[in-house]
C-alpha cells in the first residue's frame, strides 16, 4: 500500500470513527434518539456539513452509511425522508469543497511552480556570481567558468548518472579542496542511493550532522565548541519538489583554510545546482521534451506547463510571431523583452534563413491574455499589420508548437 492509499485510508478511517462517535454520543445523551431525529435544531445537518466540508466525499459517504445503520438498528422506522434531506445537502456541500478544494490546489500548483523557478534562478545566479569571482581570483593560472564546468558534467547521460555524481565530487576536490565528500540520496525515508569516490568510504545515518540536516531541511555544519563532535564537517540537503526524495552532499575533509562560510555558501548553491540540472534532464527524458530546434530551458518549461495543465487543468498559452523583416524583428524582440514579465519565455527562431520566428511562452495565462499582450504590442508597431506580418495565438495543450510554427 503506497502513500496515497495510506492516506485515503486514514481519511476514511477518520470520518468513519467520527460519525460514530457522533452517533455514541446521541446515544448516550438520549438513547430513544440517537440520531437527533425528533430535535427541533437538526444537529445532524451541522455534524454532516462539517464532515463533508472538512473531508470531502470520504466525509459524506462515511457519515450517510454510519447515520443509515444507526437508523436501521436503532429504531423502529426508517426515516427515508430524514436520510434524503441530508443526501442532497451533502451533495451541495460537496460540490462546494470540491469546487473549492480545486481552487486551492491550482493555487498551490502554481506557488510551487514560481517557488521552484525562484529557486532555479537564485542558483543559477549565485553560481554565475560565484563563477566570476572566482575568475577574477584565479584569472592568470586557471581561468574557467563554474557554470560550463558543471553544465560538461550534467550533460553526461542519466544512464551515467553515477559517473555525474563521480565528476561532481572531483569537481568539488579540485576547485574547493574538498578532499572527502559523498553524495546519498533519501527517499521517502530509507537510503536509495550512497556514492563515494573511496570505496572504502562508510556513511553513519545516526551521526548529529546528518539528523539535524534530514529533520531542518537546511545545510548544516560542526560546531567545533560543541561536545557532540560529529564525523563530518558539513551536510548540504537538496528536497526534490514532491519532498519524498532528498539529496544530501556529506563533507567529510576538506583543506582546513578553504573551510569558511563563503566557500561552503558556494558549495551549497552549486550542489543545489547540480541536483535541480540532474532533476530536470530526467524529467525531461522521461515526458520526451527535448526538441532540437528549442533551447533546453524553454523546452523544458514548456514540458512542465503541459503537465500542469494535464495534471491540473491550468492553462497556459504561447505566441509565434513570424516575419521576413530582420531588422524589424529585431526591434520588435527589443519591445517584448520590455514589455514581458519575470515568469514568462522567449524562443527566437530562424526557419529557411529568411524567415524570422519570436515565441513567448505564457505560464498561468489563458488566449485572452495574449490577446492583450499583442494589442499593447500593436500600439507600438504599426508595421504588426502588415503582410509580412504573421502570428498564432494558442492554448499549449490543444496546439502543439509545431502546429503553431506552420
Amino acid at each position: 500500500m503506497n502513500n496515497i492509499d495510506n492516506l485515503y485510508f486514514l481519511k476514511y478511517a477518520e470520518a468513519f470513527i467520527m460519525s460514530a462517535l457522533f452517533i455514541a454520543v446521541g446515544y448516550i445523551l438520549n438513547s430513544q434518539d440517537p440520531c437527533f431525529l425528533e430535535n427541533r435544531i437538526n444537529i445532524s445537518l451541522f455534524f454532516l456539513a462539517t464532515l463533508t466540508l472538512f473531508f470531502g466525499w470520504t466525509g459524506l459517504l462515511s457519515f450517510i452509511i454510519v447515520y443509515s445503520l444507526a437508523m436501521k438498528t436503532l429504531y423502529t422506522t426508517f426515516d427515508v425522508y430524514q436520510l434524503l434531506q441530508l443526501s442532497i445537502l451533502g451533495l451541495i456541500l460537496y460540490l462546494f469543497q470540491y469546487v473549492w478544494d480545486t481552487k486551492i490546489k491550482k493555487q498551490i500548483v502554481k506557488e510551487e511552480y514560481l517557488s521552484q523557478k525562484l529557486s532555479e534562478n537564485s542558483s543559477a545566479f549565485y553560481t554565475l556570481k560565484a563563477s566570476y569571482d572566482r575568475l577574477e581570483k584565479d584569472y592568470i593560472t586557471k581561468p574557467f567558468s563554474l557554470k560550463d564546468s558543471l553544465k560538461k558534467i550534467i550533460n553526461l547521460t542519466t544512464n551515467q548518472n553515477r559517473g555525474a555524481k563521480s565528476e561532481f565530487l572531483k569537481f568539488l576536490s579540485q576547485i574547493y579542496q574538498v578532499r572527502k565528500s559523498m553524495m546519498v540520496t533519501y527517499e521517502k525515508g530509507e537510503i536509495r542511493e550512497f556514492y563515494s569516490l573511496d570505496k572504502s568510504d562508510n556513511f553513519n545515518q545516526n551521526d548529529i550532522l546528518i539528523k539535524r540536516a534530514l529533520s531542518e531541511n537546511i545545510p548544516v555544519y560542526i560546531d567545533f565548541n560543541d561536545n557532540n563532535q560529529s564525523s563530518y564537517l558539513a551536510v548540504i540537503p537538496v528536497i526534490s519538489k514532491e519532498r519524498e526524495k532528498i539529496s544530501l552532499l556529506v563533507i567529510k575533509d576538506m583543506l582546513f583554510s578553504s573551510f569558511n562560510k563563503d566557500t561552503l555558501l558556494q558549495i551549497s548553491v552549486i550542489f543545489t545546482y547540480f541536483v535541480q540540472s540532474l532533476e530536470k534532464k530526467r524529467f525531461m527524458e522521461l515526458h520526451g521534451c527535448n526538441r532540437p530546434y528549442l533551447d533546453e530551458m524553454f523546452a523544458f518549461e514548456l514540458c512542465k506547463l503541459q503537465q500542469i495543465e494535464k495534471l491540473y487543468d491550468i492553462p497556459s498559452s504561447m505566441i509565434t510571431i513570424k516575419s521576413t523583416n530582420r531588422e524589424f524583428m529585431k526591434k520588435l524582440l527589443s519591445i517584448i523583452k520590455k514589455e514581458k514579465r519575470v515568469i514568462e519565455l522567449i524562443q527566437t527562431l530562424t526557419v529557411n534563413k529568411t524567415n524570422y520566428v519570436i515565441i513567448v511562452l505564457f505560464p498561468f495565462s489563458n488566449t485572452s491574455n495574449v490577446e492583450g499582450f499583442l494589442s499593447r504590442l500593436k500600439s507600438k508597431f504599426t508595421y504588426i499589420e502588415s503582410k509580412d506580418f504573421s502570428y498564432k495565438i494558442g492554448d499549449i495543450k490543444k496546439n502543439k508548437i509545431e502546429n503553431l510554427l506552420e
